[in-house]
This record gives C-alpha cells, structure tokens and sequence, in this order.
C-alpha cells in the first residue's frame, strides 16, 4: 500500500481570482471566541465582507470596510447584534459607524484576520545570469554559413551568401 502524502500546498490555495482573508491564528482571536461566540461570528463577518479592493460600490465604502445591520442573515437577534458590536468596539477588535443605510465596520489590526492580501512587487524570480546568449549562426542546408559567424545580419550579407 503506498504511503499517503499531505496534500501540495496548491491545495490549500482558492481557484485564481476568488477573493480570499487569511484566518490569524492567536490567543487573542481563540480568547474572543471563548469570551463571546458573537463577537467572534460578527469578527468574522466584517473581514467577510470587506472591501479589499479599489473600485466602485454603491455604499461608498474604503479598503477593509463592511457594511452591516442585516443581523438575521448571520443568525443572531439584535441584542445579540448589538451586544457584539459593542465586545468588539470595547475590546479593540472593530470600530463601528452608523449611517442612514447600516453600520459601516472595520476590524482593527490584523489580530484576528488579514483582510487584503499581501502587496504585490511584480518581481523576477528567475535566477540572474551574466552569461550573454551566443549569436545564432544562420543555417543554410544544415551547415553554417561563413557570414553568420562574421556577424553579417541575412539581409545585409545575402548577395554575400548568393556568391558564395
């Protein structure tokens, strides 16, 4: 029987362009969900639906921001709504704003989840290398041509090449 393998680390990643936060493993982030499950679920749905990149939206809403108040669609009554907005803002989690269509949330620090991803520095990976290429020699029935290894270019040497 072959021995099983853990999955690649491809495994784990979501399918290019699925917008994604990073969960942030701490003591703080297990102690809140301890302290208050709510808390944590409504933590949880602000890096959820948080901005996380530029663009458009009709709430006018910055990078990290969450525009809340439908509490019935994360299972709770709104005094549990507001009893975990309020552990949030108390403990430094989240700051919260009312306006006229919601409450517009955002999470505090990266203590509990990183909501936009690393910047990206479009940087070279391959391995540099001071060796230049040699010049191709032009090849004219699989043989090479006394013109290329001078540095003649084909067109410039062609009536070179024709008389020879």
């Amino acid at each position: 029987m072959a021995a099983k393998h853990p999955p690649s680390d491809d495994a784990f990643r979501p399918p290019p362009g699925t917008p994604w936060f990073t969960a942030v493993r701490s003591e703080e982030a297990w102690e809140l969900m301890l302290a208050n499950r709510n808390a944590f679920i409504l933590a949880y749905v602000i890096a959820y639906r948080a901005r996380w990149k530029d663009g458009f939206n009709r709430h006018g809403l910055d990078k990290g921001e969450a525009m809340l108040g439908d509490f019935e669609a994360y299972a709770m009554t709104e005094q549990e709504y507001r009893t975990a907005k309020e552990k949030l803002a108390k403990w430094g989690f989240a700051t919260f704003r009312a306006t006229s269509k919601g409450t517009i949330a955002s999470l505090i620090g990266t203590r509990l989840f990183s909501l936009l991803p690393p910047e990206r520095n479009d940087h070279d990976n391959r391995q540099p290398t001071d060796k230049q290429r040699t010049p191709n020699e032009y090849r004219k029935n699989g043989k090479s041509s006394k013109t290329a290894k001078r540095g003649c270019s084909e067109s410039f040497c062609k009536p070179l090449m024709d008389s020879q």
